[in-house]
């Protein structure tokens, strides 16, 4: 008996914990209807998981400069979804963009090669953000936060 007793308050005490995570992390979406990378303030916060939770948009090699190197922006699914159906980003939407550095040399694939080395050189996160809620902040300006 005090072991079926026991079982119950262990399913009920999971069942508790796993319906106050469901709350908690429905009170963050809901608090952040606008972007979990964003909080109350206009901080922005970095998607860590963004190669696995996001899809590749394209890349790009820019061979000179400060900028040199191989860039490649990620977004979420659903923002590439809304972008195709109205051609614009939707509210919210984010763009991760790694800048790799790059190395040039003469393999046996040809002269001058370009690779990307183990380098990271930077990375951006941009928010759109359509109402200008952080009017105040100097990361966001033009319909988008910058980080």
């Amino acid at each position: 008996m005090t072991t079926i007793k026991h079982l119950k308050l262990v399913t009920v005490g999971s069942f508790v914990v796993i319906i106050n995570s469901l709350l908690a992390s429905n009170a963050i979406a809901q608090g952040s209807e606008f972007s979990p990378y964003v909080d109350s303030e206009g901080k922005i916060s970095f998607p860590s998981d963004f190669r696995t939770s996001m899809v590749h948009l394209g890349s790009w090699f820019v061979p000179d400069g400060d900028a040199s190197g191989f860039h490649d922006v990620y977004t979420e699914k659903s923002s590439v979804e809304a972008f195709r159906k109205t051609g614009k980003f939707p509210d919210g939407a984010t763009l991760v963009r790694e800048l790799r550095a790059s190395k040039k040399g003469n393999y046996s694939t040809g002269q001058d090669v370009s690779h990307s080395t183990k380098g990271l050189k930077q990375w951006f996160v941009m928010i759109k953000d359509s109402k200008g809620r952080f009017a105040g902040s100097p990361l966001w300006g033009d319909g988008w936060g910058w980080a």
